[in-house]
């Protein structure tokens, strides 16, 4: 019986091959394409392999951040989108809904940076990108009485979680005590009192017992953040392949603590296929093999988005894959970002 690190090698050895072929693209374009957006070859290939033609691969490379929709999250523990955007657009800021998102709001224009807004310091909003978002709408976490965030980070979904279910305890799990300790700034400033926060890495979530509902926003490459200046940086194969395998691990243990009925979203601001259908890919079989329990892919439930991936260097997977959501800075005006909803039988 093969573990998901080994399924995983298999299919990173037939990434790495596609890639070292350069994804379709003759060395000459590969190597003007990486010097001209600042990216690696490897990510050209990547992109080349995924969306299949140079105009796309162009496209992924030179959205910038003026491509990407600028937004916020209204903190509905204290105030309703429309509140908010009125109170805004009193101070010269022009908002418009954010349609994906029933507390999101788009910002055309405003005078002063969003965190210098009064409504900032109380609690009113929390800056968050527009794919940001999603994965916890896909969790739909109302009505579930036990509730992880497996990687919190600085709060920003566990803190939108407590909006949509302010009740029940949200376990925030980190490694790094200075992301905890910004998570505590956050949920005090929000409202967010619902939320108990773990220093500790989320392969050991087992022993927290089980759980309704999981967010894994892992930790990844970040590929999905180009656009930004803070986002734009090379990423060689290497470090996607050191990303995956630590995914691996941390999905398969936070799967494992989802009781019978239980769902878990599995999300990252990285577009490839590796850090994303893959890993997922690696753990459902293993776990299936392993007579751990029935885990199925589900709809995410969000209205938009490409399809998952089910075709990559010679990879193929169940049609289920389907299932997932990808987004992209030049088709969706987002980060680049995919999502996986899974469901424990």
């Amino acid at each position: 019986m093969r573990s998901a690190l080994e399924r995983l090698s298999e299919g990173l050895a037939l990434a790495r091959g596609a890639v070292e072929r350069g994804g379709g693209l003759a060395p000459r374009e590969l190597a003007a394409l990486a010097e001209r957006h600042g990216a690696h070859p490897d990510q050209v290939a990547r992109y080349a392999e995924l969306l299949g033609s140079r105009e796309e691969v162009e496209g992924m490379l030179g959205a910038r951040e003026g491509d990407v929709m600028r937004t916020l999250r209204a903190n509905t523990l204290r105030v309703d989108r429309d509140e908010l955007a009125s109170r805004l657009e009193a101070k010269g800021a022009s908002v418009r809904p954010y349609r994906h998102a029933p507390y999101g709001l788009v910002v055309e224009e405003s005078p002063i940076p969003l965190a210098a807004y009064h409504e900032h310091l109380l609690g009113l909003f929390y800056i968050q990108g527009p794919a940001s978002m999603l994965p916890v709408l896909a969790l739909s976490p109302e009505g579930a009485s036990r509730i992880a965030d497996a990687a919190a980070g600085v709060g920003g979904k566990a803190t939108q979680i407590s909006q949509h279910n302010p009740r029940s305890p949200v376990i925030a799990l980190d490694v790094s005590e200075r992301k905890l300790m910004a998570l505590k700034a956050n949920a005090s400033r929000l409202g967010a009192f619902n939320i108990v926060a773990y220093l500790m890495d989320a392969r050991g979530i087992g022993s927290l017992g089980e759980f309704d509902r999981v967010l894994l926003d892992a930790p990844c490459t970040g590929e999905g953040l180009m656009p930004f200046a803070r986002g734009r940086r090379p990423r060689p194969q290497g470090e996607v392949e050191s990303a995956a395998r630590v995914q691996v691990e941390l999905l398969e243990s936070a799967l494992r603590s989802l009781g019978p009925g239980g769902e878990l979203v599995y999300s990252t601001c990285s577009t490839n296929f590796e850090e994303n259908e893959l890993v997922v890919h690696s753990v459902l079989e293993a776990l299936e093999d392993s007579g751990a329990g029935r885990f199925s892919l589900v709809d995410t439930g969000l209205d938009f988005g490409d399809a998952g991936a089910v075709e990559y260097a010679g990879i193929s997977l169940p049609s289920q894959f389907r299932l997932c959501r990808r987004f992209y800075p030049h088709r969706h005006a987002t980060e680049g970002f995919t999502i996986c909803r899974i469901r424990r039988s």
